[in-house]
């Protein structure tokens, strides 16, 4: 299972964007699931790494050219300005919000403290990690405190599932197979996402004092509210407007 999370070739291999609508074709459908599988990636880097300048420069040019398709969206702006902010001070926000609870600002990143309508019925997230073969702890540039963390219900992790199964079914040549793995992410976002990332990404946004983790948070609320919904008989290129 591939489990590239790098975000700064966003449009790359894509024509489409978040919100075009019902693709007929199958390509079409592809190349739109392989952009929301980047921007759950570009999140989820954001959870799994250090601030650091070459992080932030990535950041910026995804924002800059977002920018073209959604100029309305908040996170783009400031995601355009991350590049010019101190990253020793962004670096020391990032353990501050994520894992100083005294800090003052601190946001939970868990789902199962921060979301009261989380489940955790037949194993929960870490049941759905164990059937689908993906482990956290294999993920590419985790620091060490991240690799031993034994919380799959980490936003990071929660967000690098997304962007792997979604890739994973852009690039799967059996449309079966293809509509198979969308569908495993529709359920996992509305069953343990979608049940507390929006709140906790605008906490998140509020909390922050820089423009790096006002955007984080305010990308983590545009995915949760406007990541497709699909209906489990759909093909590949057949599924519903983003909400």
């Amino acid at each position: 299972m591939t489990m590239n999370i790098q975000g700064h070739d966003i449009l790359k291999n894509s024509v489409a964007t978040p919100g075009s609508g019902i693709l007929a074709a199958p390509e079409a459908w592809r190349q739109e699931c392989q952009t929301w599988a980047q921007l759950f990636g570009l999140a989820a880097a954001i959870y799994l790494r250090e601030p650091a300048v070459e992080q932030a420069r990535n950041c910026a040019a995804v924002g800059q050219a977002l920018a073209k398709h959604l100029p309305d969206e908040s996170f783009v702006h400031f995601l355009t300005r991350m590049a010019a902010e101190d990253m020793a001070e962004v670096k020391q926000e990032f353990f501050d919000l994520f894992f100083v609870p005294v800090s003052g600002s601190y946001c939970p990143p868990f789902g199962e403290i921060a979301g009261p309508d989380y489940s955790t019925e037949h194993g929960g997230v870490a049941q759905v990690f164990q059937k689908t073969g993906f482990s956290p702890s294999l993920l590419p540039g985790l620091p060490s405190y991240l690799r031993r963390l034994n919380r799959p219900d980490y936003i990071g992790f929660e967000l690098a599932f997304m962007s792997t199964i979604l890739e994973d079914a852009a690039l799967s040549q059996d449309s079966g197979k293809a509509k198979g793995l969308y569908e495993t992410g529709l359920f996992f976002h509305e069953k343990y996402l979608a049940s507390w990332a929006a709140k906790f990404g605008r906490q998140v946004a509020e909390r922050a004092q820089s423009d790096y983790f006002q955007a984080c948070g305010l990308l983590t609320l545009f995915l949760t509210d406007t990541f497709a919904a699909g209906r489990p008989d759909q093909e590949p290129g057949q599924h519903n407007r983003p909400r």
